[in-house]
């Protein structure tokens, strides 16, 4: 899980990223594996092909930092 949330925070922003994990790992304990496995994939869903994910790529093959924008876009 902790590979999962660091690919996470690479490809989707850091902010967008943690504020997931954070989310997933305070529900942990409320809800059964299922349940949990099935809120880690909605996350990572929402965050492959986001605007911050793909400049996660472009900066990382362009050899750069990452502008990456807020949850609001800006």
């Amino acid at each position: 899980m902790i590979a999962a949330m660091q690919g996470a925070a690479l490809g989707g922003g850091l902010n967008l990223a943690l504020g997931a994990a954070k989310q997933i790992l305070n529900n942990s304990a409320l809800v059964d594996v299922a349940a949990g496995l099935a809120e880690k994939a909605s996350a990572t869903q929402q965050l492959l092909g986001s605007p911050n994910q793909l400049e996660a790529i472009t900066a990382h093959f362009e050899g750069r930092t990452p502008n990456f924008q807020d949850a609001k876009g800006t």
